[in-house]
C-alpha cells in the first residue's frame, strides 16, 4: 500500500510541475485499480 501512496505523491508532484497530462493521470489510475483488487 506503501508503494502506491508514494506513487500517488510523485504523481501530484508531477502535476504540480505541469509534467502530467489528465489523459496520463487516467492511466495511471487504471493501472493502480489493476494492482489493487
Amino acid at each position: 500500500m506503501n508503494a502506491v501512496l508514494n506513487s500517488l505523491e510523485r504523481k501530484k508532484e508531477a502535476l504540480k510541475s505541469e509534467k502530467l497530462t489528465p489523459e496520463v493521470l487516467l492511466n495511471e489510475i487504471d493501472e493502480i485499480h489493476t494492482n489493487c483488487p
